[in-house]
């Protein structure tokens, strides 16, 4: 046999050998607020802190945290630290009847976090592999630590040096604070995914979260770096009498990335009412520099009300050199209503040196923006833009206070950045006047995009279908109670029926998740062919 047979037969060999011994199986550890750290571990013989569980359970084993609090006074050390792949942290009772509450008294002033995840503390999960990690069903209770310099989260994520997709899952947690301190540079928010060396991948759904004073979910991407986070089905709130920056913020420095993201069904309610001063400040941001990206990214079936400022702020803000590019592949079915500043804004140049060059691309499909404080849809500084769209595809934009879409410092050249507002309901901004604001000269140009609406004061528009070719009204569209932020659309609303299904209309379902079209103004007895209608209602039929 010769050398390279001998190597060969060899390898077979030892591959053989290593397929009959079994990998370790995952096991379940059990903590206590009775147990004890010296015991093994089982239900019977729990451990009692869960900073010692995740230091001794191995990968792929699963910790269940039973009812009781687990903080400094406890003898719990912060950061607790969950690093090994496909390593659980759950608490025993899904049903939260009884909560494993994490963190209060956390003892020392300056932790920066009750938990992390950090996977180069292992240094085994190689470039590329996925972490597994699942954080599910527990408490986390911030204390009063004015007087402190921490802690600033109650999730940190950290990317590693040698970890390019970290995916995890934090879900149905609560997150709750008592004054927990947030201020200053180095505060943070309740949920912080910090990519700085590599990219992070987290899902984070149907987490309850009180924001602190600085926000409720966080989202930073260093240069070369990224995070891939969904956030679905999360409510987040603030305490009566207090503020926060933001609910949601996903914000990267130059040529760093934060996307595809993927926001659904997230709740965002704040308390603010006028001449207040307190609540969440803006709804959801994102704030994009030069040679930043938020791409391919999805905001979907949000409600946002309340906020002092805005309820969606998208800012891709250039220097000149390099583009920053934010594309929605969906927006859609969106509630955003009663905010004190605009409902959606669109910023072209935040730090106001007419340098933008910002790349904005959006489809907007079946929202409602209603009753904000300033307009419906806002969008500044839209000047020699590098390119992008927005298009409008019925949506309804209804009783705004200062109009219905507004424009800052825009050119000609900055209006071909609109491509249409069709099956769109635009009524009752700017009490009733001025649906835009700030086209002057240039608003004909806009009204050449609109066809098949219900616009109020389009030139030489009624209630009649047939009076103009692009099929646009004006006429009263009859919502429900508009009052009560219900614009649900009812009969003999001339809006029913009378869209226009064509390749801009790629939403199959309307604002409650119902068939797009509909035949709502006929009784289904005869047979005339069903039509989606104008808004982001569908009206369905009464047979």
């Amino acid at each position: 046999m010769s050398g390279f047979q001998i190597l060969i037969w060899l390898c077979r060999t030892l591959s053989m050998v290593g397929m009959l011994v079994p990998a370790a199986a995952a096991t379940d550890r059990y903590v206590a607020t009775t147990g004890d750290d010296e015991d093994a571990g089982t239900f019977a013989q729990p451990w009692k802190h869960i900073s010692h569980a995740v230091e001794h359970a191995n990968a792929g084993d699963r910790i269940f945290v039973l009812p009781g609090t687990y903080d400094g006074a406890h003898g719990e050390t912060f950061p607790i630290n969950v690093y090994k792949t496909n390593q659980q942290v759950l608490s025993y009772d899904p049903d939260q009847a009884d909560w494993a509450r994490i963190g209060g008294d956390v003892a020392d002033d300056d932790v920066v976090a009750l938990l992390t995840i950090d996977t180069r503390a292992s240094g085994s999960i190689a470039a590329g592999n996925r972490s597994g990690i699942v954080i599910k069903n527990l408490y986390f209770l911030g204390e009063d630590v004015a007087d402190k310099d921490g802690p600033h989260a109650f999730l940190a994520v950290a990317d590693g040096t040698n970890v390019v997709a970290s995916t995890c899952s934090f879900t149905a947690n609560a997150c709750e604070r008592s004054e927990m301190n947030a201020s200053g540079s180095n505060g943070r928010a309740n949920i912080m995914l910090d990519a700085t060396n590599g990219d992070i991948n987290m899902l984070v759904s149907l987490n309850e979260v009180i924001a602190t004073e600085r926000g409720g979910i966080e989202a930073h991407a260093a240069a070369n770096s990224a995070t891939f986070s969904p956030l679905r089905r999360n409510t987040i709130s603030v305490r009566d009498g207090e503020t926060a920056l933001f609910a949601i913020r996903f914000e990267s420095e130059q040529d760093g990335g934060t996307g595809p993201n993927d926001f659904t069904a997230n709740i965002i309610e704040s308390l603010w009412e006028p001449e207040q001063a307190d609540g969440i400040l803006n709804g959801i941001e994102v704030l994009i520099p030069e040679g930043g990206g938020f791409g391919h990214s999805n905001i979907i079936a949000c409600e946002i009300s309340g906020c002092r400022g805005h309820g969606i702020l998208l800012s891709a803000d250039g220097d000149g050199t390099e583009t920053p590019n934010i594309t929605l592949q969906k927006f859609a079915r969106n509630v955003i209503v009663r905010n004190g500043g605009s409902g959606l804004v669109l910023e072209f140049d935040a730090d106001g040196e007419d340098d933008g060059d910002g790349y904005i691309n959006i489809t907007s499909q079946g929202n409602i923006i209603a009753r904000n404080g300033d307009f419906g849809v806002e969008v500044r500084s839209l000047g020699d833009i590098s390119g992008g769209g927005f298009s409008s595809v019925n949506d309804t934009i209804a009783d705004n206070s200062d109009g219905g879409v507004g424009f800052s410092d825009l050119t000609a050249t900055g209006l071909g950045w609109l491509q249409r507002f069709q099956n769109a309901v635009m009524y009752g901004n700017h009490s009733g006047g001025a649906q835009v604001v700030g086209l002057g000269s240039l608003l004909d140009d806009l009204e050449a995009l609109v066809s098949y609406s219900d616009w109020q004061g389009y030139p030489g528009a009624d209630c009649n279908v047939n009076t103009l070719s692009n099929v646009v009204i004006s006429c009263n569209p009859y919502f429900v109670d508009p009052a009560n932020v219900n614009y649900h659309l009812e009969l003999p609303s001339t809006c029913v029926d009378n869209g226009l299904e064509d390749l801009h209309v790629t939403a199959t379902l309307d604002i409650d998740d119902e068939d797009r079209i509909q035949d709502g103004d006929y009784s289904c007895s005869g047979p005339r062919d069903p039509v989606i209608d104008m808004g982001a209602d569908e009206v369905a039929p009464d047979c």
